[in-house]
């Protein structure tokens, strides 16, 4: 397809214009954006083994977006309406709680793993068993027993003592961490209206969209130009990072827990430059 032509069908969906409602957001708004275009394009990169509510979802997504619908932002979570949850503090579901029942009930009627493990602790005995390499703990937590910042206390005593009691490795160094910088590259590159560009073009027969199409599209009308050379060291690559890579994503909600008390300011102010403003008084 020529550039003209990609052009013009481009443009009938896309208007970057309609993203200037993102500096409305707040800072929890703002993350939820960029999230459903990770889980969006990760959904379409499997789209052929998606269950059909993963498949509605993405279906969802692309109207939307095709409507020139671009914020997702509403209901601030992609969770519905269960127990709240990060990618590292998971509460444990019936699925999960079946799956624990199954393997305790496999363990003991086999004579070759029954006598492994002594251990009356689930997260230990299925380790020791070989049932499950463990990277996770299953405990109770008495929510009215103690308070919250008591019940965080205790954690940071028993997690160190947890892990060193199951021998677990240590996490990986996260390579990239989040931060304000981040947040002001992704408003000022304009990334989540490049994500959107790039989700129409896989979505569309894996349709090459130009990085100099793309510069024009993204900030030909701009105060912050950012031309395809730009585009090419810097923007795209980023916005490649944030969907394609899911330590972005971890590092991304580990700042979210870090700013929660934050989390309704304004991405605007959230993200201000203070050694600028300072200066500029």
């Amino acid at each position: 397809m020529k550039r003209s032509e990609l052009r013009k069908v481009l443009e009938e969906w896309f208007d970057v214009e309609r993203y200037e409602a993102i500096k409305e957001l707040t800072l929890q708004q703002f993350y939820v954006e960029v999230e459903r275009r990770i889980l969006a394009y990760n959904m379409l990169i499997r789209r052929d083994t998606l269950p059909p509510l993963s498949r509605a979802l993405l279906d969802d997504y692309r109207y939307k977006i095709l409507r020139g619908e671009i914020l997702f932002s509403g209901d601030t979570s992609t969770q519905g309406d269960g127990l709240a949850r990060t990618y590292a503090v998971v509460p444990v579901t019936r699925s999960n709680a079946q799956l624990y029942a199954k393997s305790l009930t496999l363990i003991g009627t086999h004579p070759e793993t029954s006598q492994i493990s002594q251990s009356e602790y689930m997260s230990e005995y299925l380790k020791e068993s070989g049932i499950k390499s463990l990277s996770s703990i299953t405990v109770d937590i008495f929510l009215q027993e103690a308070s919250t910042e008591d019940i965080i206390e205790h954690l940071k005593v028993l997690i160190p003592q947890w892990k060193k009691q199951l021998k677990m490795n240590d996490p990986a160094v996260r390579k990239y961490r989040f931060g304000k910088s981040t947040l002001r590259k992704i408003i000022d590159y304009r990334l989540i209206p490049m994500m959107d560009l790039i989700f129409w073009g896989a979505d569309n027969n894996d349709t090459k969209i130009s990085l100099s199409l793309m510069s024009s599209l993204l900030h030909e009308n701009s105060e912050k130009d950012r031309d395809e050379g730009m585009l090419k060291v810097t923007d795209y690559p980023l916005a490649m990072a944030l969907l394609t890579d899911e330590n972005y994503l971890k590092s991304f909600e580990d700042y979210m827990m870090e700013n929660n008390v934050l989390k309704d300011t304004k991405i605007v102010d959230h993200v201000k430059d203070e050694k600028k403003t300072k200066e500029d008084k």
